[in-house]
């Protein structure tokens, strides 16, 4: 579905979707063993694991310098990579509608940059190819069969107009939404692909 033509010629694939993510979204999941294999050997942490927008709140007021941000619903919490928190909050920002699709590259490179610098601040030294390799292959595993998922909702809509939205969001704002996800978990993913044998002599 993410390379067939006919696909891409459906209205909603066509308004929001990048062709060129297709293919590269193809290639990370034929290479999904080599990012999962290379994610279990990465540094690992306490992770909170469904780490979005919702489960985070900023306190007494973002900018305040007292501020804080606090973490609820920790009911998945375990081991997992260095990095793979935000992982989960960049994309969940966009395909539930948290930060506008034109803001997608900004919020992924902000939110690595300000990840990575907690972690220094932390006293962490960090290996910031390792950090990114994990950002980009945990998320594009993680969310890659949201594209199809979409395209094929996309062809349901065709065959029944009185579908007029997904997840209580309407229909153009969750495709523009979940199609800049797509765009920055295709551009990281084909990064942490193009990384890959650099990560794994770093981790080795």
């Amino acid at each position: 579905m993410l390379v067939d033509s006919s696909t891409w010629e459906l209205p909603l694939v066509k308004r929001h979707y990048d062709p060129d993510v297709g293919p590269v979204l193809a290639e990370i999941w034929a290479n999904r063993n080599q990012l999962l294999d290379l994610l279990e050997q990465a540094p690992s942490t306490l992770c909170h694991l469904d780490f979005w927008p919702p489960n985070l709140f900023s306190h007494p007021d973002p900018g305040e310098p007292d501020s804080c941000t606090i973490a609820i619903d920790w009911a998945y919490a375990g081991k997992g990579a260095i990095g793979e928190d935000i992982a989960n909050l960049t994309p969940d920002s966009l395909m539930d509608g948290f930060v506008l699709p034109e803001e997608a590259n900004s919020l992924a490179e902000g939110v690595l940059e300000s990840y990575i610098d907690g972690l220094r601040q932390g006293g962490y030294r960090v290996d910031t190819a390792i950090t990114r390799f994990v950002y980009g292959a945990a998320m594009a595993v993680k969310y890659v069969w949201m594209t199809p998922r979409m395209f094929q909702l996309a062809s349901e809509i065709e065959h029944s107009p009185d579908i007029d939205s997904i997840d209580n969001m309407p229909l153009e704002e969750a495709f523009a939404g979940r199609a800049a996800a797509a765009s920055v978990m295709a551009r990281l993913g084909a990064d942490a692909l193009r990384t890959a044998d650099r990560v794994e002599q770093l981790l080795g």
